[in-house]
């Protein structure tokens, strides 16, 4: 079927200028050819507007005349991307990197070209023709940039992922395969026997208490503290009540550390000690007869003044319990009986050993107005 538009004008200037419209739409629609339709109407929309503005209003006619020209030169491309689409489709070739690409386009120019006998222009259309040409290459430098943009957006994606694609099977194809495990006997025959060690039993760092309570903690030890009845009397008293009980606590080593583990879950800051307790070794009085007699005080002991300071620390992981320890690193208590003070409250214990502080001694007078006491005198040499 033939157009009717393309009798129009069959002199050889507007076939050459058709011709030169379809061989640049057709390459810029080629560059684009996976696109839909609506991607070649943007092409050729913007190729009417680029070229109306090649044109004055003094040269309307002319413009006219190029506009219907290159709209001869769009439908001509549009059949033949009809005749393309069908046509049987080109079998895929093997070992492309995608399938997908549309048949590549026909040569129109080859189509369109018809052998037209040149003629040589008159004189005065030469400085028109040469304009009417300017412009068709300005059009085409416009139009290539469009086909540049328009390819990069519609084939980025694809391409994108065929390079991907293609980067992990070249990284797949790089990677060695991995050498089977050896057998157990090769691993056997190719290792020294190495002596197997026993798993060390974890040990805590310190052992903690299951119950409430004042604790005491000597060379790893952990033993429960009983406590002296009554209320320990302040330091500024220098001998308390007579105590009769004996300790009930004894440990091996005056570097001692005390934990208590109490249900409000703390201590005061202040005032935690541990005060010296003292034997009566003797006791001096009248007998019935007026005179002075010496008698054995039997199992007595006293709470004196002399104190040691202790400071309070947390326990970790343990928000209930604080642990008391000396404020001087490295201090001792000497053999002898003590008692740990806590909120008041007196804990007995005993540091074994020979007892050779005189602290640790007192003698009582007994009188007729109470009982006085004083220091055990030094022991003869």
């Amino acid at each position: 079927m033939t157009d009717p538009g393309d009798t129009a004008d069959t002199t050889p200037k507007t076939q050459a200028m058709r011709a030169e419209f379809v061989r640049v739409l057709s390459e810029q629609v080629r560059a684009i050819s996976s696109d839909p339709k609506q991607m070649r109407e943007m092409v050729y929309e913007l190729a009417r507007i680029k070229l109306l503005e090649q044109f004055t209003h003094a040269d309307a006619r002319e413009s006219r005349q190029t506009l219907q020209v290159l709209d001869h030169a769009i439908r001509e491309v549009e059949r033949s991307f009809a005749r393309n689409a069908a046509s049987p489709a080109v079998a895929a070739q093997p070992h492309s990197v995608s399938t997908d690409f549309p048949p590549p386009l026909p040569n129109l120019e080859a189509e369109t070209r018809r052998p037209v006998t040149p003629l040589p222009p008159p004189p005065a259309d030469r400085a028109k023709r040469a304009g009417t040409f300017n412009s068709i290459i300005r059009l085409a430098a416009i139009l290539v940039l469009v086909a540049i943009v328009g390819a990069a957006i519609a084939y980025w994606p694809r391409v994108r992922t065929q390079f991907a694609a293609l980067s992990q099977h070249s990284e797949t194809a790089a990677q060695p395969e991995p050498a089977p495990p050896p057998r157990a006997s090769e691993t056997a025959e190719r290792l020294p026997d190495i002596p197997k060690e026993a798993p060390q039993p974890a040990h805590p760092a310190m052992p903690l208490p299951i119950a409430f309570g004042v604790y005491v903690l000597s060379d790893g030890q952990l033993q429960e503290l009983k406590m002296v009845p009554g209320k320990v009397p302040d330091r500024r008293v220098a001998i308390s009540a007579a105590i009769t009980t004996p300790s009930a606590t004894t440990v091996t080593s005056g570097d001692v550390k005390f934990i208590v583990f109490r249900p409000d879950g703390g201590i005061d800051a202040s005032g935690n000690e541990v005060r010296v307790v003292a034997k009566v070794s003797r006791a001096m009085g009248v007998d019935a007869t007026g005179k002075a007699a010496v008698v054995n005080a039997g199992d007595a002991w006293v709470i004196r003044s002399m104190s040691f300071p202790y400071k309070v620390g947390p326990v970790e992981d343990q928000p209930r319990m604080v642990l008391l320890q000396p404020e001087q690193d490295g201090f001792t208590l000497t053999p002898g009986r003590y008692i740990v003070v806590v909120k008041g409250m007196g804990y007995d214990f005993t540091v074994a050993g020979d007892v050779t502080d005189p602290n640790q001694c007192v003698e009582r007078i007994n009188a007729t107005n109470g009982a006085f006491y004083s220091p055990c005198p030094p022991p003869k040499r």
